[in-house]
């Protein structure tokens, strides 16, 4: 888990919990997107990624749910949603909420991107959050199977090159900063690392009445340095109490680069 801000709001970028029998629902929001057919859409593509990350934990779950079927050993694995084949994929994120252990994985497909977070109680897979780049929300289900932790450790990644099309128009967000802006229904642009990118809400959480204290919302964001050829996968929390904007939870393909450093904060003002 990290500390500060992100320490608190680690088990958010899960799906959000309360009470010990199961995860709470964090409400996937539709903020009045318009329709697919009629957004404008971006290719996000890179190169296959091979390399290796440090990861502060290890993972191995075997089990599934009735869309969701997750295969891990020492973090490494598949992860397949409904008739799709599986796809490689990597626990790269660790939060503790009372009672679970919350992996964060990606798994990469040729033309999307699935982010799981999976429920582990003890030795048992009990839920998972799950989402993909196409759009259409944070879904969440109860699992069965098994969960056991490993040590810190190096890990070896491979993921296919991939293609993403993105529009970035859901939700209808705007924000206003000297190094983050969005206007409602379109990509925004950050500075992150001293770098220019465009980020694109893949899907948004809900969390003003049911997550935490004070209440936010998150955006969970691909972003997209096309100079460099490398997109990342993050999430950004919106506060309702006034403060900065924070994204946390970054991965980049493919160099496997955080380069959220585990927290960048921006100065900002947002709307709905």
């Amino acid at each position: 888990m990290r500390g500060g801000v992100a320490a608190v709001v680690a088990v958010v970028a899960a799906g959000c919990g309360s009470g010990e029998a199961s995860p709470a629902d964090a409400r996937p929001a539709d903020a009045g997107a318009p329709p697919a057919d009629a957004r404008p859409t971006q290719t996000v593509a890179t190169a296959a990624t091979h390399g290796t990350i440090e990861v502060p934990f290890g993972v191995t779950v075997h089990g599934s749910s009735a869309a969701v079927r997750v295969s891990l050993d020492g973090n490494v694995g598949t992860v397949a949603v409904g008739s799709r084949p599986a796809a490689p994929a990597l626990a790269y994120g660790f939060s503790q909420f009372p009672g679970y252990n919350v992996y964060q994985v990606l798994a990469v497909e040729p033309d999307r991107w699935v982010i799981a977070f999976v429920y582990c109680q003890g030795s048992r897979f009990t839920y998972v959050y799950y989402e993909d780049s196409l759009g259409g929300g944070l879904s969440a289900q109860p699992a069965t199977g098994t969960c056991s932790g490993l040590g810190a450790g190096s890990v070896a990644v491979d993921f296919p090159a991939f293609s993403l099309s993105l529009d970035g128009a859901t939700p209808q967000f705007s924000i206003d900063g000297p190094q983050i802006s969005r206007a409602a229904g379109a990509p925004g642009t950050m500075l992150l690392g001293g770098r220019a990118v465009t980020f694109f809400p893949i899907s948004v959480v809900d969390c003003t009445m049911v997550c935490g204290t004070s209440g936010w919302w998150e955006l969970h964001v691909v972003l997209w340095d096309q100079a460099a050829a490398k997109a990342c996968f993050g999430i950004l929390y919106l506060f309702l109490d006034p403060g900065p904007l924070l994204l946390t939870y970054t991965l980049t393909l493919p160099d496997l680069s955080d380069p959220s450093g585990g927290q960048t904060f921006f100065g900002a003002i947002w709307s709905l």
